[in-house]
């Protein structure tokens, strides 16, 4: 089967199809001792008539088919922006696509307003491929200004390859201290899930509302051999993460600056990254459709994707793109 089939050809396909569309073939597993993980930012936690229109969330489903290169239902899926309701229709649409049930592993909540904290991030997994070992629960990062930030957290463990899979689904508020808030999130999932035999791979990711390097002309600015921000280094260099997507296609980075798009959605890995990537070519897709332009705000955010104009309507399911690694344990010392 042609993988990362053009877009456009996505889009025929999903004006005439009320489900989404992913190929046979994909009910099959990921190999024993890897797991498929996928993080989305999907906008899809404020507003309730937007939750109420799954027309962003099934665009989504046929992303993930479209973007990733294999035969395989996704394992994990760390979503932010997101609420009870729409994460169980993520779930729900994901196994009407792959044939495998997917289930919520931390429950967000009704609405994203918890207290003074906004809590907005959830892990979904493959019931068939993966066991929940830990429900976990939510760690809180605090900006500068005091606004605080709930972040999903559970254990999974693969099921055929034993693998254990320690994941956070993060969401940082603008200006915070991403250094602080990185060393918390290692440090968290170091004292949850420890793993003397090593036997696992932890993953951070989500939307950290910053980039990586120190400089350049704007927010958006990313070179492959720049000066690295501390909070990077923190996963990095200091305990040993990946960033997928740097690791294993660096030529996404220079794609985005021609695309004029920013890069602040990350998942981080510590164990081996076999393969990873992200969504550049939808963004790309409906850059070149002017009736696409603001389509967010005038129909999705408003709960009538329906009625977006084509191809906006069969493309568009947030603001963000998608990324995705397939990962496993490190065969290092």
């Amino acid at each position: 089967m042609i993988r990362r089939c053009l877009v456009a050809l996505a889009a025929t396909l999903a004006s005439v199809l009320a489900v989404p569309v992913v190929a046979p073939a994909a009910i099959e597993e990921s190999p024993p001792g890897q797991v498929l993980v996928i993080d989305a930012n999907l906008q899809e936690g404020f507003r309730l008539p937007d939750v109420e229109d799954p027309t962003d969330m099934r665009n989504f489903v046929r992303a993930i088919d479209a973007t990733v290169p294999y035969d395989f239902a996704p394992d994990v899926l760390l979503l932010q922006e997101i609420r009870r309701t729409s994460a169980e229709n993520v779930a729900e649409l994901l196994g009407e696509a792959y044939g495998h049930g997917f289930a919520v592993a931390v429950d967000p909540g009704e609405h994203p307003w918890v207290g003074a904290a906004v809590r907005d991030t959830t892990v979904v997994y493959n019931e068939t491929t993966m066991r929940l070992e830990d429900d976990g629960g939510f760690v809180a990062t605090t900006n500068r200004a005091g606004r605080a930030k709930d972040n999903a957290y559970a254990l999974l463990k693969e099921r055929r390859g034993g693998l254990r899979v320690p994941v956070i689904s993060l969401h940082w508020a603008h200006r915070g201290d991403s250094v602080a808030q990185a060393r918390d999130m290692v440090e968290l999932l170091d004292s949850k899930y420890p793993s003397p035999s090593r036997r696992q791979v932890e993953i951070v990711a989500g939307d950290f509302n910053v980039k990586r390097c120190i400089g350049g002309e704007s927010w958006k600015s990313e070179q492959l051999g720049c000066e690295e921000q501390d909070w990077y280094r923190v996963f990095t260099a200091e305990h040993g993460y990946s960033d997928a997507v740097l690791a294993a296609s660096p030529e996404e980075i220079a794609q985005a600056q021609l695309d004029d798009v920013a890069r602040i959605d990350f998942l981080f890995a510590r164990g081996a990254v076999h393969d990873a990537g992200s969504d550049l070519a939808t963004k790309r897709e409906l850059r070149r459709h002017e009736q696409c332009a603001g389509v967010n705000d005038e129909y999705f955010k408003a709960g009538r994707g329906s009625e977006a104009p084509e191809p906006c309507r069969s493309l568009f399911y947030t603001d963000h793109r998608l990324v995705w690694a397939l990962v496993g344990m490190s065969t290092g010392p």
